[in-house]
């Protein structure tokens, strides 16, 4: 229940939805303690999160909001480090407390190279969040261009 209290609470305070998205994309300055796991993927660390992986393989860990190992490296764009957790065997479908998927999470992020291989890995577009905002919705609101090209790969490329 703590783990869920904080975020529960942060998001009703901050109830406008722009302060959830960007709640939802970077929870870089909550105080909760995060396991190795979390802060070896907050800072980046490939080495360390290979060497953590190793010994325990434990991919589906979370922080006080929910993110997993998976969306923090989803958020960051961090290649070596997705790359890590796929083959240590990690949930591509892992949400936050927020209810944002990975998929959410590169778009309000702009991880432009991530989202088609998210979408073809099978995160749906239209998949809502709690706040009933698909992937393809906050792209209209928030996104740009690039990242509604990103949403539809073969539309540029037949």
């Amino acid at each position: 229940m703590k783990k869920i209290g904080l975020c529960v609470v942060v998001s009703v305070l901050f109830a406008s939805s722009s302060m959830l998205s960007a709640m939802s994309s970077d929870f870089s300055g909550h105080e909760e303690k995060n396991t190795p796991l979390i802060t070896a993927v907050e800072q980046d660390d490939s080495a360390w999160v290979a060497q953590l992986l190793a010994r325990d393989n434990d991919t589906e860990v979370s922080d006080v909001c929910g993110r997993t190992p998976f969306l923090i490296a989803v958020a960051h764009g961090n290649l070596d480090i997705l790359d890590l957790l796929i083959q240590y065997g990690v949930s591509i479908t892992a949400i936050d407390v927020l209810g944002n998927n990975a998929l959410h999470i590169a778009v309000l992020n702009k991880q432009i190279s991530l989202i088609p291989w998210l979408i073809k890995s099978g995160l749906d577009i239209h998949a809502l969040n709690f706040q009933d905002q698909s992937p393809l919705r906050i792209a209209l609101e928030k996104g740009g261009g690039e990242v509604l090209e990103a949403l539809f790969p073969d539309i540029n490329n037949p």
